[in-house]
């Protein structure tokens, strides 16, 4: 019995190894590419996952307004490069509201008019949507805005660094000091310049304060003269009013003189 078990075992693992080492059936896409029967539409079946998905408004693109439930009486059209965005608006209604309805992005700054960075063309003069509204204008009549494109952001390629990066990176650097080498005689003689007017600027500095210092002097002298002339002038008075006072004095004793004798 258990000799006929072990032998019904033994076949039964040269089978399994005999299905093992038989050549598997080509795959479809193998079979299409060799064979040369099969259309070549075959190799574009494949659909990638990142393929974008259609959206709300890719399915509802060839809606009427009416049934998108936009309400307003003006079209306002968005237009910015190659890219057409249209939508209803109604009088009053700021237009970064009217654009976010109609899915237009606007690249804002201050939000208050003051810096600039969301000005576009409206109908032929400059504004800047983030303060303005929808003008008061009669139903059907069109606000066409032109939006300044933006810049496109570059994607990471999702690896830290790739043989081009490498070899970049030592151009680079090559580049790098050969610009060093070749703008040091340039530095250099930059730096001399600066130096003499720097230099020339000391100088200047220098015979100014000089300059300054000798009129002061002057100045000073002037008013020392002024001054004594003025004391002098003063002390001359001084001296007449007292010889004056003096010579009364000897006329009043010469007169009391007088009359003590008579």
């Amino acid at each position: 019995m258990i000799r006929s078990i072990s032998i019904a075992s033994i076949l039964l693992l040269l089978a399994g190894a005999s299905c093992a080492f038989q050549p598997s059936a080509p795959s479809t896409a193998h079979r299409s590419v060799t064979s040369g029967k099969a259309s070549s539409s075959a190799l574009f079946e494949y659909v990638p996952k990142w393929k974008k998905k259609e959206t709300l408004a890719d399915s509802a693109g060839d809606m009427s307004d009416d049934d998108k439930g936009l309400m307003g009486t003006i079209p306002v059209i968005f237009k910015q490069g190659n890219e057409t965005r249209r939508t209803l608006a109604s009088p009053g209604q700021p237009l970064s509201f009217v654009a976010a309805q109609a899915g237009q992005p606007i690249r804002y700054g201050c939000k208050k008019g003051e810096c600039g960075t969301c000005e576009c063309m409206g109908n032929g003069k400059w504004i800047r949507p983030c303060v303005e509204s929808v003008p008061d204008w009669a139903p059907g009549q069109e606000l066409v805005l032109n939006i300044k494109e933006l810049k496109s952001k570059s994607t990471s390629s999702g690896k830290f660094y790739s043989v081009k990066s490498f070899f970049m990176g030592f151009y680079n650097n090559f580049v790098g000091m050969f610009g060093f080498v070749k703008q040091r005689k340039a530095a250099k003689k930059n730096w001399e310049e600066r130096q003499e007017y720097e230099d020339l600027v000391k100088v200047l500095a220098a015979e100014k304060k000089a300059a300054r210092l000798a009129r002061e002097a002057e100045e000073a002298e002037e008013l020392q003269l002024e001054i004594a002339a003025v004391l002098k002038k003063e002390a001359e008075v001084a001296e007449a009013q007292r010889e004056k006072l003096t010579a009364k004095v000897a006329e009043e004793r010469e007169a009391a003189g007088v009359r003590q004798i008579r």
